[in-house]
């Protein structure tokens, strides 16, 4: 009786002792993937700063708007349109505004957003940001 009492005495400590492991590990890869995403998040907010901060410079320098991104390329303000953590391409959303003059329909870059359609960590879109 007692050999059988203290074999099922270890056998639920070793499957207790599993079941944690593996519960801290699921727990540890869950915490790495949301740092993971923390990470592009604050890069995508990073990168965003950077360009709508270049945008309002060329604004200031040339009196205009860029009409797209790579204006400021060509313009000299960024050496190469970042890439979108989020999308991992060179594929941003340009929110342009149409100014039209007696002649002439001007197109310029007033703000910058994410190609993405996901929901970040706070619950909007990447585009919307």
């Amino acid at each position: 009786m007692k050999k059988i009492s203290l074999s099922i005495i270890m056998a639920a400590l070793t499957f207790s002792a599993g079941l944690t492991c593996t519960l801290q590990y699921r727990a540890s890869v869950a915490r790495y993937q949301y740092d993971l995403l923390k990470a592009r998040e604050n890069r995508l907010r990073s990168e965003l700063f950077q360009m709508r901060k270049l945008i309002e410079q060329h604004v200031a320098d040339k009196g205009y708007t860029p009409a797209s991104l790579n204006d400021l390329v060509e313009s000299g303000y960024i050496s190469e349109i970042p890439i979108d953590p989020v999308t991992g391409q060179r594929n941003w959303k340009e929110e342009k505004q149409y100014i039209c003059g007696l002649f002439v329909i001007f197109c310029g870059l007033i703000d910058v957003h994410s190609a993405s359609i996901a929901i970040s960590s706070e619950g909007v879109r990447y585009d919307e940001w």
